[in-house]
C-alpha cells in the first residue's frame, strides 16, 4: 500500500506542551503529542476546538522528530481568579505560577491524511502559508512559525533486522536497541489518543533522539513502520523510516 505523507517543520521563541494530569501543569513535554499536533493541523483547517479531534481521530496519523535538544527555562506565570474576582469574594485575585517552556524550539511533523479532500487542503495551506487560525505550540501565546518540507511517497511496511528509525518510537515496539556514539536517547510518557471530550484513552513511553537523528533497532516481529522514499531531502540516504500513531 503506498500513500503520500506530509512532511513540516514547526517552530517558535516558545512552546509549552501541557501534562494533562492537571487542569494547569507547570510541566512541559519535550515535544508535542499527538493530540497537541492534531491542535495545530485543526488550526490550518478552520477546525473548532470542540471538533478538531472528532474531526481527525480517524484520518490522521502522526508522528515527530526533534531538530534540536529541548532547552527549558522556568518563567512565571499570572493567573486570574476569574471565579470570585469579579465578584469580589478573592482579597487576592492573582496567583504566580512557576511554569517550565522551552526556548527556540523545533520539530519536523510527518503527517499522513486518509481523507483526500483534508489532504489536499492542508497541503495547499501550508504551501501557501494560509491557515485559518494562527497556530501556536501550546499555549496560545506561544506563536508558531511553519515551512513546508514536501510530500512523499510511503508505504507500510514490516522491517526485517536492524533499521534506522526517524522521530518517535513506542519502547513497547523495540526489540534490541543499538545505542550509538554522539546520540541522546530519552523516553516520556506521552499520551497518543484523546476523546473529543479530552478524555485520555491511550499513553505510550516514546522512545526519542534529542537532535533529531535516526533511532538505530531491531523491531519486535508484528511492528509495523511506514518507509517514505525521499531522496535525501530529509536525512540519510535516500529512504527512511517512521511510527505513525
Amino acid at each position: 500500500m503506498s500513500e503520500e505523507i506530509i512532511v513540516f517543520k514547526i517552530m517558535g521563541d516558545w512552546a509549552h506542551f501541557k501534562r494533562p494530569y492537571t487542569t494547569t501543569s507547570p510541566l512541559t513535554f519535550d515535544l508535542p503529542s499527538p493530540p497537541s499536533v492534531l491542535g495545530y493541523i485543526g488550526a490550518f483547517l478552520g477546525y473548532d476546538r470542540k471538533d478538531y479531534l472528532r474531526k481527525l481521530n480517524d484520518i490522521c496519523q502522526l508522528s515527530v522528530a526533534l531538530l534540536a535538544k529541548p532547552q527549558k527555562l522556568t518563567l512565571g506565570m499570572k493567573f486570574l481568579h476569574t471565579k470570585y474576582s469579579f465578584r469580589g469574594y478573592h482579597k487576592t485575585p492573582h496567583a504566580l505560577i512557576e511554569a517550565e517552556f522551552i526556548s527556540e524550539p523545533a520539530f519536523l511533523v510527518y503527517c499522513r491524511l486518509r481523507e483526500a479532500s483534508v489532504f489536499q487542503e492542508f497541503s495547499t495551506r501550508l504551501q501557501q502559508r494560509t491557515p485559518f487560525y494562527i497556530p501556536s505550540l501550546g499555549l496560545a501565546w506561544c506563536l508558531s512559525d511553519f515551512e513546508w518540507i514536501g510530500s512523499f511517497p510511503a508505504e507500510r511496511v514490516t522491517p526485517d533486522g536492524e533499521i534506522e528509525v526517524l522521530g518517535w518510537l513506542p519502547q513497547s515496539r523495540i526489540k534490541s536497541p543499538k545505542l550509538e556514539l554522539g546520540k541522546r536517547y530519552h523516553m516520556m510518557t506521552l499520551p497518543v489518543k484523546m476523546a473529543p471530550d479530552r478524555s485520555i484513552q491511550q499513553f505510550e513511553d516514546m522512545v526519542y533522539e534529542f537532535s533529531g537523528q535516526t533511532i538505530r533497532c531491531v523491531l519486535k516481529d508484528d511492528s509495523a513502520l511506514w518507509r517514505i522514499q525521499h531522496n535525501g531531502k530529509l536525512s540519510f540516504g535516500e529512504t527512511n523510516y517512521v511510527y505513525l500513531v
